[in-house]
């Protein structure tokens, strides 16, 4: 009986040389699992934190648009309508707007500006020059604020 119990023994003992890479091996693919969840986790919350960023800025620079008066509306599939309020020191509503087109070469053009402000080809000039679309809008709203001043 001392043989069979001895026998079993090594039996079991032989198993367990086999299993224990296999629980080794799971332990380790259990680690680099759990580590790469957590660089997930990490790369969420960094993306996270990114998205509220750029949406604060966004909420920031709309509060900034609708402060100015500002308003972007598509006229039709290539055109832009700007519309700017809170100019005439007068009539804060009363609309100053232009239409804006970008052909297929990158070249800007205004189809409408409305009040006219005289010839503004000089700035769409120099928009198409530096291709700088905010300083165009900035300029263009001085011109129609000199309207009223």
């Amino acid at each position: 009986e001392i043989d069979v119990l001895t026998e079993k023994l090594k039996s079991v003992e032989i198993e367990e040389q086999k299993v224990e890479p296999l629980v080794q091996n799971a332990s380790k693919r259990k680690d680099d699992m759990i580590k790469s969840i957590e660089e997930q986790n990490q790369e969420i919350k960094a993306l996270k934190k990114k998205q509220e960023y750029e949406m604060q800025q966004l909420t920031r620079g709309m509060k900034l648009y609708k402060m100015l008066g500002l308003s972007f509306e598509k006229v039709s599939e290539d055109w832009l309508k700007l519309s700017f309020t809170h100019i005439d020191p007068n009539d804060h509503s009363r609309e100053f707007y232009f239409v804006v087109f970008l052909d297929r070469n990158d070249v800007y053009h205004i189809q409408e500006v409305n009040p006219v402000i005289g010839n503004v080809q000089p700035l769409i000039n120099e928009l198409n020059e530096t291709n700088n679309f905010s300083l165009f809008v900035r300029r263009m709203r001085k011109r129609f604020k000199e309207l009223v001043a």
